[in-house]
């Protein structure tokens, strides 16, 4: 079994390998599953404004702006001093699930997802709570 990082979430890995893909596995922050906190919603809102799929590219970007817009509303201030306060002190929910940090900035309420290729789709396998599907162990 292989795992990478983001490259199998993307729908260009697939294309290139087909069905060699299957099996593949990936660690992930974020998927267009429906099942994760506000994704469908995100991307159905991109699709009708740019007229294809969210990338997790995408995703990023407009995770990263509701962090740091929920930080600068909380500071009450576009001081980066305030702003860095709040980013090590709050916790918010965003596209990416919870977001809270220590003290060094390590991120420590959100978890990592783990995505599969499965017949020529991407399914999210883990955490089991928000699965697609199991697993499929390619010597079983």
């Amino acid at each position: 079994m292989m795992v990478f990082t983001v490259g199998p979430a993307l729908k260009k890995f697939g294309d290139m390998l087909g069905p060699d893909a299957n099996g593949v596995m990936g660690a992930i922050a974020w998927m267009r599953s429906g099942k994760l906190p506000m994704a469908y919603d995100f991307s159905f809102r991109y699709k009708e404004k740019y007229g294809r799929n969210a990338s997790v590219y995408a995703a990023y970007g407009y995770g990263g702006g509701e962090v740091l817009e929920a930080a600068v509303r909380l500071a009450g201030s576009l001081d980066k001093d305030a702003i860095r306060n709040q980013l090590r002190e709050m916790i918010f929910l965003s596209l990416f699930g919870r977001y809270r940090v220590d003290e060094t900035g390590m991120q420590l309420g959100k978890t990592a997802f783990l995505m599969q290729w499965q017949k020529g789709y991407r399914l999210l396998v883990k955490p089991k709570s928000i699965a697609d599907a199991p697993v499929l162990y390619p010597f079983q």
